[in-house]
This record gives structure tokens, C-alpha cells and sequence, in this order.
């Protein structure tokens, strides 16, 4: 009986894109072609997993080759919001000579979603105060933070033009007129979200 081919998912537990195919019982096996698992309604496909579309090294390689303007063309593109995440991520990847100016795409859009990211931030911005010009926007997205320590960093940083803050139990009328005590020249964007 010939070969027959089905149709199952494309996306399978070992490899991605790959083909399903079924093979008579009666046929000889050949542990290099693919195999359909049946599991319940729908297939699953196993695969040779020494069966490569790209290496790996071949990869890494290549993206390394890239110029540094070609990183810096990417997160260019890249919403503001996502730009601290992003920007991490290539750096646990590749060498930070790689990608021009990191420090400006990693800090120009600081978003914290947790309490204990504001006394890190504020240590950070103690030791190396340089890299409080290169914030432009900030976001505290948590309700539980201490007060005091989201409003010392919103202090520290000198070019603030966005800033949005989620105003807690915490947070008492003094410690918002001390906030804005201060003049803000380059702010544009304000948002204030007090909790019910």
C-alpha cells in the first residue's frame, strides 16, 4: 500500500513545520521519516530530532555579522512600552558593543510592575546617575508601592516628558504636592490613577 499523507497540526511537541505522514504497517521503517503519533481526534508528529532546518551556531553567527546601525534601525521600530524588555533581551544575546547606544533604548521607557523594582531602580540611579537622562518616559503600574521611594525616583530623573502613576493607599496629598513641588519643564504626558 502506498505512502498516504494526512493532515494534523503544524505546530507538534518536537518540531514546527513539519510534514505528517502515515505509513502502511506492511512498509519498512525508516527512522528518518517522519511519523504520525495519533492522540486522540487529532495527530501529533514525531520527528528524527537530528533533523535541522538551521543550526543553531549558523544562527548566532549571522545575526552577529549584522551591522550595529541594523540593531539600532530594529528598536527604532520598537512601541516604548516594550523597548526595556526588548532591549534586555538582546543584550543577554549578544555583545553590548553590538547594539549602539543600549543604554538610551534600555532606560527611555522605565515600566514597573512591581513594588521592589522602585528600590532597585532608585539604588541604580544612586550609583550611576548618568542614566537618569536617558529616561524620558516612566510608568508605575503596581498600587502597593512605598510612596516615598516612587517619588524620589520620579526626582531623580531630570528630562521626564511622560509620566504615569498609579496613586495607592499609600500615597498622601504631602507627598503628591511635594511631587510637583519641583518644576517638570520637558513633561507632556500625565496620568494619575487613584484607586477605588
Amino acid at each position: 500500500m502506498p505512502t498516504r499523507i494526512t493532515r494534523a497540526p503544524l505546530h507538534s511537541a518536537g518540531n514546527p513545520k513539519t510534514l505528517s505522514v502515515q505509513r502502511n504497517a506492511a512498509q519498512k521503517d525508516d527512522s528518518s521519516f517522519p511519523r504520525l503519533m495519533a492522540k486522540g481526534r487529532a495527530g501529533y508528529l514525531e520527528t528524527n530530532p537530528t533533523v535541522s532546518f538551521l543550526p543553531a551556531a549558523m544562527t548566532r553567527t549571522s545575526l552577529t555579522s549584522l551591522p550595529p546601525e541594523l540593531f539600532a534601525c530594529i528598536l527604532d521600530w520598537v512601541p516604548s512600552i516594550d523597548l526595556q524588555q526588548t532591549t534586555s533581551s538582546l543584550l543577554r544575546i549578544f555583545p553590548y558593543g553590538l547594539i549602539p547606544n543600549w543604554r538610551r533604548y534600555l532606560f527611555c521607557h522605565i515600566h514597573l510592575k512591581r513594588a521592589h523594582n522602585v528600590g532597585t531602580l532608585c539604588k541604580h540611579l544612586q550609583r550611576t546617575p548618568g542614566d537618569a537622562d536617558f529616561i524620558k518616559k516612566f510608568s508605575l503600574a503596581t498600587w502597593t508601592v512605598d510612596a516615598d521611594a516612587a517619588i524620589n525616583v520620579v526626582l531623580m530623573i531630570p528630562k521626564l516628558e511622560w509620566l504615569s502613576l498609579c496613586i495607592g493607599i499609600n500615597f498622601e496629598p504631602e507627598q503628591l504636592r511635594y511631587l510637583f513641588h519641583k518644576p517638570m519643564p520637558n513633561l507632556r504626558y500625565l496620568s494619575l490613577r487613584f484607586r477605588p
